[in-house]
């Protein structure tokens, strides 16, 4: 009777060495993957960023293009007479009808705010010019006239000559005939605006250039985000190839079986086993540990050929699989038979 336990050591340690070898590269791939991962998902983040970022600045121009729309729609000689007209009450809905514009292009908001301001510019240029623009027949041009009143606060050029212009008009007509045609204008102007609470905004004056800058900016702002879009789903797909290759639950599993196979049984016979066990533990250990072995290297051979295809075909989930028929080369062998 001889001594088997030489040979159980030898089966466990040579099981063991292969699980070594095998779960230290796993490992090692493990943590590439997750610097892999790390840096994919950086870069998905930057990239959304980029294209939220983007997207918002895409919506700011836009409204800034309204913006530049409804100063350009109040910006108008009628608006001014008008809002006189309406004793500085003039609605909105006016300025539409009377510009011969389709509310529906405009964003309300916007115009209530430039009309706005253009009131309170028009009612302030009433206040301010009423009482310095001299009662005479001939009156100085506005270049003149604002030579000489350089610290008039002149917010809105284009309203201040307007009303520059119906004041010159009036004051004429006063030193000409008899009567003061502005007392009902001096009376409206001189009353307090309060129809709207708060700051109100600049009024704006529209210009072509300012609408190409911003229609560039949209353009620029709108093909950066799909740029983003389009990269962000690139990087998606990488990250996600970082989650879980294909193949590494199939190895641990494969891993699992070898160390059942190879490393279970030789220690639990040098623990527990005795000389009424020989034969049979020399037969059983060799068999398993050669089971053990042939399933690794039958993953390798699958895995290789997997591989060498592109990934193309789908690996076993199971490690019986990996000995089913058309497997690996073999799959690709009867496909073609």
């Amino acid at each position: 009777m001889y001594d088997i336990n030489w040979l159980l050591s030898s089966v466990a340690q040579g099981s063991a060495a292969m699980i070594a070898i095998v779960g230290g590269l796993l490992v090692t791939r493990y943590v590439g993957l997750h610097a892999e991962q790390q840096a994919a998902g950086r870069r998905l983040s930057d990239l959304r960023t980029r294209s939220t970022k983007a997207r918002k600045q895409v919506a700011a121009d836009r409204r800034e293009v309204k913006a530049v729309e409804a100063a350009d729609l109040v910006n108008d000689e009628r608006v001014f007479a008008a809002i006189v007209n309406a004793d500085f009450k003039l609605p909105a809905s006016s300025v539409f009808a009377l510009r011969g514009e389709d509310p529906i292009d405009h964003v309300g908001e916007l115009v209530q705010g430039q009309l706005d301001a253009a009131t309170a510019q028009v009612r302030d240029a009433y206040r301010a010019l009423v009482p310095i623009v001299p009662n005479t027949v001939v009156q100085d041009d506005w270049t003149d006239f604002r030579r000489s009143h350089p610290d008039l606060d002149v917010g809105h050029r284009r309203a201040w000559m307007w009303v520059y212009e119906q004041v010159c008009r009036a004051k004429s007509a006063v030193a000409a005939e008899a009567g003061d045609p502005l007392e009902s204008v001096r009376f409206v102007a001189q009353q307090a605006y309060t129809e709207r609470s708060g700051e109100l905004p600049h009024i704006r004056v529209d210009n072509q250039v300012v609408r190409d800058v911003l229609t560039a900016r949209i353009a620029a702002a709108e093909k950066e985000a799909d740029d983003a879009d389009l990269e962000a789903v690139f990087a998606e797909k990488a990250y996600e190839a970082t989650r879980q290759p294909e193949g590494f639950g199939l190895a641990l599993r494969v891993l699992r079986a070898l160390a059942i196979c190879g490393v279970v049984p030789p220690v639990l016979l040098m623990a527990f086993g005795g000389d009424w066990l020989y034969p049979w533990p020399s037969v059983v250990v060799s068999l398993l540990f050669f089971a053990g072995l042939g399933t690794l290297l039958r993953f390798l051979f699958v895995y290789a050929s997997f591989l060498q295809r592109g990934g193309r075909s789908e690996l076993p989930t199971t490690v019986w699989g990996l000995f089913a028929r058309g497997t690996g080369v073999g799959r690709e062998t009867v496909e073609n038979e």
